[in-house]
C-alpha cells in the first residue's frame, strides 16, 4: 500500500458500491492546496473518477493525527470477478500529474449479496 493511503474499504464487495480511502501525511496537505485538482481510483486499468473530502475530527490516530481526508468512488462494472489492484492517480487541470499509480491495494469482486438476504 502506498505511504499516503491509511486504508481502504470494502476490500471486497459488487460493481456499484461505494468505495473509500482514508489518506494521510503532509503531502496529501500539500497537493490539497493546488486548484482544479482531479482525482481517479483506477481498478485493473478502468478509471472512475472520484471525490475528495476533509473530515473534522476530535479523536487522533497514529500517523494521522486530528486530519481525516477521504476520497470515495462507486466501484465499476469492468467485467471481471476475480481480485484486481487499485490505484490513485491525482491530476491537476492542465494535464500535469502529481500522482500516478500509487498502490492502494487490492479489491475482489464479490456476487451482489441482496438477493441472498431477502431469501433467508
Amino acid at each position: 500500500m502506498s505511504n499516503i493511503a491509511y486504508g481502504f474499504r470494502p476490500e471486497s464487495g459488487w460493481p456499484g458500491v461505494l468505495f473509500q480511502v482514508f489518506l494521510q501525511g503532509f503531502t496529501v496537505e500539500s497537493w490539497r492546496r493546488q486548484k482544479d485538482l482531479e482525482w481517479w481510483l483506477v481498478f485493473n486499468n478502468y478509471a472512475v473518477p472520484c471525490s475528495f473530502h476533509e473530515l473534522p475530527s476530535h479523536i487522533p490516530l497514529p500517523d494521522i493525527g486530528l486530519k481525516r481526508y477521504v476520497v470515495q468512488c462507486i466501484v465499476p462494472e469492468i467485467g471481471i470477478r476475480s481480485p484486481c489492484s487499485v490505484t490513485l492517480n491525482i491530476n491537476v487541470a492542465g494535464g500535469k500529474s502529481l500522482g500516478q499509480g500509487l498502490f492502494l491495494g487490492i479489491f475482489t469482486f464479490t456476487e451482489n449479496g441482496s438477493l441472498l438476504s431477502y431469501l433467508s
